[in-house]
């Protein structure tokens, strides 16, 4: 998820990190098949979820495979 440029919309396939952070994300709307927006990468990732800014660490954001999405 990291690689991809900001402002892309895209869709989650896989959570990889570790259970109790994946439990947490599914709880904040980011699951397999929900669709998010990269909004920044400067410490991390910062991600718009159904209109909400969720912010996550750049050891959590490495473990979501995620696929771009046409707009």
């Amino acid at each position: 998820m990291l690689a991809l440029p900001i402002g892309t919309r895209a869709r989650i396939l896989r959570l990889g990190c570790p259970l109790a952070d994946a439990s947490r994300l599914r709880v904040l709307g980011v699951f397999e098949g929900a669709y998010v927006r990269i909004v920044d990468r400067r410490h991390g990732i910062l991600l718009d979820v159904c209109g909400s800014r969720l912010a996550l660490d750049r050891a959590v954001a490495m473990g979501i495979i995620a696929s771009p999405v046409a707009a």
